[in-house]
């Protein structure tokens, strides 16, 4: 898959969680709970954190970037730490499965919070979640498949 490609996906996906299209709990009435939220977020950090590190900064990115999304929320932030090279010599795929679980973790959690109000702090984790997904799909197009 090539890297316009990613893009454009992940362009397409942004404007469709803007537009509201998801259907979220948030619309329902159903708002997630702050703690639920950073319940995932760290979950999908967790994943990222013991992939492989040949992702050429791709996989740092969306760390830092669920991150963001975290001191957005007001919640504390994660050390990101990358560690050195995985020494255990773990297969590609089992790592870019990582980063796909990672990658849907955080997509689910953008369905879940729907089209919060502009400004404010879901909105603006909103938008580190999704630059956390493009890093990701641009991390799994270095090594050439997804999963």
């Amino acid at each position: 898959m090539n890297v316009l490609r990613v893009r454009r996906s992940a362009m397409v996906l942004g404007a469709l969680l803007l537009a509201g299209l998801t259907g979220g709990r948030e619309a329902q009435g159903q708002e997630p709970k702050k703690g639920s939220i950073v319940k995932q977020l760290k979950s999908a950090n967790d994943l990222l954190r013991q992939a492989n590190h040949n992702y050429k900064g791709h996989r740092v990115k969306a760390m830092h970037e669920v991150n963001r999304a975290l001191v957005a929320l007001g919640a504390k932030k994660i050390d990101v730490d990358v560690g050195t090279k995985n020494l255990t010599g773990e297969e590609q795929a089992l790592s870019n499965k990582q980063l796909a679980r990672a990658r849907q973790k955080l997509a689910d959690l953008l369905v879940s919070l729907g089209t919060p109000a502009a400004g404010s702090p879901r909105a603006r984790a909103v938008n580190h979640v999704k630059k956390a997904i493009v890093e990701i799909d641009l991390a799994l197009a270095v090594v050439g498949k997804k999963g």
